[in-house]
């Protein structure tokens, strides 16, 4: 039913290796610059995994340049 053609690849599977602080790097690549706005953006995504609780929309707005793409990206992923 499947073909695996040859340019493929077997799927990866994520590892559990990962440095302790790995929420908190991943944080820093947005360009948020108040503790409080970081505060909620931890608890947003961390929100973001529960299937159970409704989801706050996520309203971000920034100047011209301030990464909000790659943030939306970055939440998407």
């Amino acid at each position: 039913m499947f073909r695996r053609y040859k340019g493929q690849q077997p799927q990866v599977y994520p590892s559990r290796k990962y440095p302790p602080d790995v929420f908190d790097r991943f944080i820093e690549l947005a360009n948020v610059k108040a503790e409080s706005n970081r505060l909620l953006l931890r608890c947003y995504i961390i929100s973001l995994f529960c299937a159970e609780i409704p989801k706050p929309i996520s309203m971000v707005h920034g100047e011209r340049g301030a990464a909000k793409t790659i943030l939306q990206k970055l939440k998407r992923e």
